[in-house]
């Protein structure tokens, strides 16, 4: 839970794809872009539980548990709620500088907390 991500909100992915795609510049260079703010994956967790109004207790496993745990999930669903990648990504810090985007697009994205509302929008 302690992995550190800097979450970035679709639109603002989304904003900063479309500029490099204009530019030109997109295609031969890695865009290494990411929210205004790192938090842990369990605080990510938390705000998103919160913004659902969800309060579960969390348990805190070793990944080479985990890792055992992942690799059976297959034999008991078709569909299991973590895969192996999935896993692999969540153990390793993924983080940018805070300007990442500012600095290379021009705009400051949206801190994540303020755009969580969307799961709970109604369609």
């Amino acid at each position: 839970g302690r992995t550190g991500f800097s979450p970035l909100f679709v639109e603002d992915a989304a904003r900063c794809v479309v500029q490099a795609l204009i530019d030109g510049a997109g295609r031969a260079e890695t865009l290494r872009i990411g929210g205004p703010e790192v938090v842990s994956y369990e605080q990510l967790l938390d705000l998103v539980m919160d913004a659902i109004d969800l309060h579960r207790p969390k348990i805190h496993m070793p990944v080479p548990l985990m890792q055992v745990a992942v690799r059976l999930m297959p034999l008991v669903t078709k569909n299991p709620p973590i895969t192996r990648e999935q896993l692999d990504m969540v153990a390793l810090d993924n983080v940018t500088p805070p300007d990442a985007v500012e600095q290379r697009f021009g705009f400051s994205p949206a801190p994540i907390r303020s755009k969580l509302g969307y799961l709970t929008a109604k369609a």
